[in-house]
């Protein structure tokens, strides 16, 4: 990100971002929006609490939570390690400049990606390839693992979504799949599992069919990803499980998961909203977890998605936010932000800009600060194909936003490691740095030398040999 646009934006843009629309139709009937705070809440979820629009508790630049939080992302998202620097002898070599780079943070900050931009040869297309890979180090394709992508209904196919995850295994960019399992039969709520004629199956047929879908999904995909979202919104739709549907029982959701770990050696989540934005659905995700845990379902984390959403006050301030990751902390799960945007009423509003900047500000930072929390995936980068426009970091044109730079501030300079130093006496240089990839560079007069390494808390010594000129090699 080295573009910078503050200014207002078309106003096109805010009408087609006011109710959120998918252009897969997500949400699209008013009884869903109602759920998430538009209109009249359905579904036994409570619509959004009224609150001041444009600020939130703990905003502030002296708010108790925040000094709590710098503190703990001292403490566990650093750590201390030395660099041992030895002549062409083998020797501990003094007075050596070492320099320690950072190269990638162990933490997650991905995001989605679009299988038409990667593959595509468009300017736009290559535009977002390099943007993709300059910000982020874990990605999720948005649509392509999904039922009716993967298997056709929507117009894609599969050979686009395993070329795309291809892409990233080549550009070393770890992928999670979305999803396996969402009790949904249709594509009307965003996804489902892509099943026709569904009145027409018995509960047992429909049972087996789920589970073989599983299966296949997972083995095609293979180990292309490294988790999965086994249970999509499995409390906002439970149709499998639901009274005026299937009546699978609990019996089923365990047969799916179990089915899920057996066809797939990557870890798998639950992924569902209302608990770090708005708080809606947050017993009912735990409970559902801890019923998982209790009869020994095979889950390996717990997923949050985290739209935020401004005009409809689903916003979770900092000290609720810590909370919720306190509570599901307590599970002994990792936990991860699936998907995560900032929408606003309007671009115009330079109120509403800035309550935007802050919040991703804080949104992040009580994140990174939690020891629970392994990663925040952004739910796309770029307005030009982003599900709620006025949440992209970036421009139609590339400029970036304020809250998009706000986001490069702090992954890539306030929680960002670079330094210099020289090796003492017993040829060592310790220091400081966060968790993640580094390349580490020693030099003195002519000889030289380097090395690559993962720093995490059971680093203790990096050791770099030097060479003289001509005899380059790294450790």
């Amino acid at each position: 990100m080295t573009n910078n646009d503050s200014g207002p934006e078309s106003g096109s843009e805010s009408q087609r971002d006011t109710l959120s629309i998918d252009r897969r139709g997500y949400l699209q009937t008013l009884g869903v929006l109602g759920t998430l705070g538009v209109g009249t809440a359905a579904g036994g979820m409570p619509a959004a609490a009224a609150q001041d629009p444009v600020t939130y508790d703990g905003r502030s630049e002296d708010a108790p939570w925040r000094e709590a939080a710098h503190e703990r992302i001292e403490e566990i998202r650093k750590t201390d390690f030395e660099v041992e620097v030895r002549n062409p002898g083998g020797q501990p070599m003094n007075d050596a400049t070492v320099d320690v780079t950072m190269a990638d943070h162990a933490f997650d900050f991905g995001s989605a990606v679009s299988v038409s931009h990667i593959l595509g040869d468009s300017e736009d297309d290559e535009r977002y390839r390099e943007t993709f890979l300059e910000d982020f180090n874990k990605a999720v394709i948005e649509n392509g693992l999904k039922y009716p992508s993967f298997l056709g209904p929507w117009g894609d196919s599969k050979e686009g979504a395993i070329e795309t995850l291809e892409w990233l295994e080549e550009h070393d960019i770890p992928a999670r799949g979305h999803y396996l399992l969402w009790e949904e039969y249709g594509t009307d709520g965003g996804g489902g599992m892509s099943i026709d004629n569904p009145d027409s199956l018995s509960d047992e047929e429909l049972r087996q069919l789920v589970t073989e879908r599983i299966q296949n999904h997972a083995t095609d995909v293979g180990d292309l990803v490294t988790e999965w979202d086994m249970h999509n919104h499995p409390i906002w739709q439970p149709n499998f499980r639901a009274e005026d549907g299937a009546d699978l029982g609990w019996d089923a959701v365990l047969e799916w998961w179990n089915a899920g770990a057996q066809a797939t050696d990557g870890e798998l989540y639950t992924n569902e909203m209302g608990a770090v934005a708005g708080d809606f659905f947050r017993d009912q995700h735990y409970e559902f977890v801890e019923r998982l845990l209790d009869d020994g379902a095979p889950v390996d984390g717990v997923g949050f998605m985290g739209h935020v959403q401004q005009p409809n006050g689903n916003v979770t301030p900092p000290k609720e936010l810590l909370e919720t990751y306190d509570m599901y902390g307590d599970l002994g799960l990792p936990i991860l932000i699936t998907e995560f945007d900032i929408q606003i009423e309007s671009r115009e509003n330079e109120e509403l800009v800035e309550w935007q900047t802050d919040f991703l500000r804080d949104f992040l930072t009580a994140s990174f600060s939690h020891e629970a929390v392994e990663g925040v995936m952004s739910w796309g980068f770029w307005a030009g194909d982003h599900w709620r426009p006025t949440g992209a970091y970036y421009n139609d044109d590339w400029t970036v936003r304020p809250h998009g730079e706000k986001f490069q501030e702090l992954v890539f300079e306030e929680w960002w490691t670079d330094e210099r130093g020289e090796t003492g006496c017993d040829g060592r240089y310790t220091t400081r740095g966060f968790k993640g990839d580094y390349q580490i560079t020693a030099e003195k007069g002519e000889l030289s030398g380097e090395t690559t390494v993962s720093i995490d808390d059971d680093t203790e010594t990096v050791t770099v040999d030097l060479t003289p000129p001509g005899r380059r090699g790294s450790n």
